[in-house]
């Protein structure tokens, strides 16, 4: 039974999270006041760092389940 919701696989492949990232960096989101989850996610959405401070190329993936929802969302719109 699918209870009226679509629910479709999302295509992951070399690179997916960092092109997933760049694609959600170029479109404007709105959000609103109440839902203090995601902005708290979006707020601490980070890069990683190595020991010295340098920024990588990699995620963090502390606040990351709001953040992956909406990047999933807008590649399967998009794609």
């Amino acid at each position: 039974m699918s209870y009226g919701v679509n629910i479709q696989p999302t295509v992951k492949g070399p690179d997916s999270v960092r092109n997933g990232i760049a694609l959600v960096q170029e479109l404007r989101i709105s959000i609103t006041k109440r839902s203090t989850n995601i902005i708290k996610e979006y707020r601490n959405y980070l890069w990683k760092t190595d020991k010295d401070g340098k920024i990588l190329n990699e995620p963090e993936h502390t606040f990351s389940h709001s953040m992956d929802a909406i990047r999933y969302a807008f590649e399967s719109i998009i794609n």
